[in-house]
């Protein structure tokens, strides 16, 4: 088998954790709201009956910030901007939207513009995430491509790997 057979093999599982993860996060969202569990460091004290995110992720077997992440993700995205049901969003993962919602600064229009660029540009994650960091361009160069003001800081004479930046103002 190849790469490519290999990679069409998980593509549907990655689909699928994606799916539970969103799942998992609405059940966590329901859960902080009905028994009122507080979202604060640690678990609770023995004289203390308020439960945590903490006790909710023991419970879960699960790290707390991951349960953390999963209501948040959940909790700032509503179900119709999701990628199962966007269908122009159906190839970007739960780690774009985790990306978007980051940079946005908490707010949602700002998360589904970032979501429309990169579901318009085609960015997969690696490329996504370059982007929201200002890059716009990484590989290889040939060093005789390279500005003569250049190659005396490149110190290789075949190939150097290059990050291109948007200008800093």
């Amino acid at each position: 088998m190849e790469l490519i057979d290999y990679v069409a093999k998980a593509q549907p599982l990655l689909k699928q954790r994606d799916c539970n993860a969103w799942d998992l996060g609405d059940i966590i969202v329901d859960a902080v709201k009905e028994l009122e569990i507080e979202i604060r460091p640690g678990r609770r004290r023995s004289d203390d009956e308020t439960l945590t995110l903490g006790d909710f992720a023991g419970a879960l077997n699960q790290a707390t910030p991951r349960v953390s992440e999963w209501l948040k993700q959940s909790g700032f995205y509503p179900v119709e901007v999701r990628p199962h049901n966007v269908r122009t969003y159906e190839d970007l993962t739960w780690g774009h939207y985790n990306l978007a919602r980051r940079k946005s600064g908490g707010e949602l229009p700002n998360a589904i513009e970032l979501l429309e660029t990169a579901a318009n540009l085609h960015l997969g994650y690696n490329a996504f995430k370059r982007w929201l960091n200002g890059e716009i361009w990484e590989g290889w160069l040939d060093f005789d491509r390279l500005p003569n003001e250049i190659k005396p800081f490149a110190k290789v004479d075949r190939q150097v790997w290059a990050t291109f930046k948007y200008p800093v103002e």
